[in-house]
């Protein structure tokens, strides 16, 4: 299977904190896996994602998703890789008369008509879960 996000030594040190959020984390995620960021509150779980996605740059270590180094895009190439994952943060707003799926979906594809065919390829089953 392909590797479709790879950590390597990645770490967080915010100014003013003695420990690092982040101490050199690595692993990786490969494509159609599920994967699942366990840990209790203030274990850098939302600052992982934060640097995932660099809302929040890292310390040091890398980021790859889809073949690219995160930290090496500029705003504008940053800005076009952003807009190829979808992301739910933990103080979310979704609409609550669609699905999550649809609330995944609506980001990037709301003016794709494309979506709903690809939404209904999916068991209704899955699309009660998601």
């Amino acid at each position: 299977m392909t590797q479709i996000l790879e950590i390597v030594d990645l770490s967080k040190q915010y100014p003013d904190t003695p420990r690092p959020a982040l101490d050199h984390v690595s692993f990786g995620v490969e494509q159609g896996s599920f994967t699942v960021i366990l840990g209790r509150s203030g274990s850098g779980k939302t600052t992982l994602f934060r640097c995932l996605n660099m809302l929040v740059r890292p310390s040091g270590g890398q980021v790859h998703i889809l073949g690219q180094e995160w930290q090496k895009l500029n705003a504008h190439q940053l800005c076009e890789a952003r807009r190829q994952m979808a992301t739910i943060f933990q103080q979310y707003n979704l609409i609550t008369r669609i699905s999550v799926m649809e609330n995944v979906l609506a980001g990037q594809l709301a003016s794709v008509p494309l979506w709903r065919a690809v939404l209904r390829r999916f068991p209704a089953s899955y699309q009660d879960w998601a």
